[in-house]
């Protein structure tokens, strides 16, 4: 997992994009609590993007109320500001 982090933050750098512009940070893991404004995965809570995307294992858009506690997913963090926002949610098997 280590790689996935070091990927998204020099990728960006490599061919010049805005690092602002780029997911700051990958994390996986199981639902443990959702709100239309929150999630906590494996105890670790962040604010969702009020744009956040949700896509199901087939890479379909699907809405927030198809999540449940338990799913595994994967979710990117960007920050915004000084404050870290989930605004992609990848449901897992």
């Amino acid at each position: 997992m280590k790689t996935k982090y070091i990927a998204y933050v020099i990728l960006p750098v490599l061919f010049g994009l805005p690092i602002s512009l780029q997911a700051q940070l990958l994390l996986e893991g199981r639902i443990d609590f959702l709100t239309r404004s929150e999630i906590i995965i494996d105890d670790f809570s962040l604010k969702l993007s009020p744009t956040v995307k949700i896509f199901s294992t087939g890479l379909k858009t699907i809405p927030l109320d198809t999540l449940k506690l338990g799913d595994k997913v994967e979710i990117e963090v960007h920050q915004f500001g000084r404050k870290l926002f989930v605004d992609r949610i990848q449901l897992l098997k």
